[in-house]
């Protein structure tokens, strides 16, 4: 269900494109408004419009720089990375569903990455780059949104594992698109908070692999590489599955 930020926003932009732009707008086609919109807003035009709970609540230095962050790697909020197919982006598209809605899911995408660049850095932005070139159906950011189904806790997935610490060290782009796709049980616990104890992890991934090895071992990337990728993408899919039912009974 989408919030009345989500409308709010998507009002308040499309009338400061209107405002700001309508003298130079084709308006040929029935998408034409919401082009120039998308255009402008990632053009930086438009920052000071866009309404965002969190963000204006920030120092205004902060916030032109998480947009710049964004406006970086704005390509992860569009199907195929291209902004031209910002109707194709969101997951369940259908080409008669209204412009509108498929803009606030957009835009809600995009407020997603202007947080996730102020709250944990370029660098966890950047963690979204790895699904380049992918087969996703969406943008990378509505399909880990929707795979993940909590915002705080894929923001705090992607702070950690793009620092590399501890139990994420050493994780290739591959391994982690693995953990990213099949997140629930193992990159968080069944509340849908973050699982705070290796040990617990470990032991699972030792439970669902059969091997009593896999307990003994530091890093998620030292069970990878010793299970191999064929048997390491099985035990994540199915420690996820078994989760995700848990999570719907």
């Amino acid at each position: 269900m989408k919030s009345n930020i989500s409308g709010e926003r998507l009002g308040t932009l499309l009338d400061a494109t209107i405002l700001s732009y309508l003298e130079t707008m084709s308006l040929v086609e029935d998408t034409a408004v919401f082009d120039e919109m998308f255009s402008h807003l990632l053009k930086g035009d438009l920052d000071s419009a866009f309404i965002s709970p969190k963000l204006n609540q920030i120092p205004f230095k902060e916030r032109e720089n998480a947009f710049d962050i964004a406006r970086r790697h704005a390509g992860v909020c569009f199907y195929k990375g291209n902004p031209e197919y910002w109707t194709e982006s969101v997951l369940g598209y259908r080409p008669n569903d209204p412009l509108e809605l498929i803009s606030e899911q957009l835009l809600d995408d995009y407020n997603f990455l202007v947080e996730l660049a102020h709250e944990k850095g370029e660098e966890a932005v950047s963690e979204l780059d790895i699904f380049n070139g992918e087969d996703i159906e969406s943008s990378i950011v509505d399909y880990l949104r929707d795979e993940f189904g909590n915002d705080e806790v894929l923001k705090n997935v992607l702070g950690l594992t793009s620092k590399g610490e501890k139990i994420y060290k050493g994780l290739t782009p591959e391994q982690k698109r693995v953990l990213y796709t099949y997140p629930k049980g193992v990159l968080f616990s069944e509340d849908e908070t973050l699982d705070p104890s290796s040990d617990m992890l470990l032991s699972k991934l030792s439970e669902y692999s059969y091997d009593d090895n896999v307990s003994r071992m530091n890093t998620i990337a030292e069970v990878a590489n010793y299970l191999g990728n064929d048997l390491f993408n099985s035990v994540i899919r199915d420690i996820h599955l078994d989760t995700n039912k848990s999570f719907h009974n």
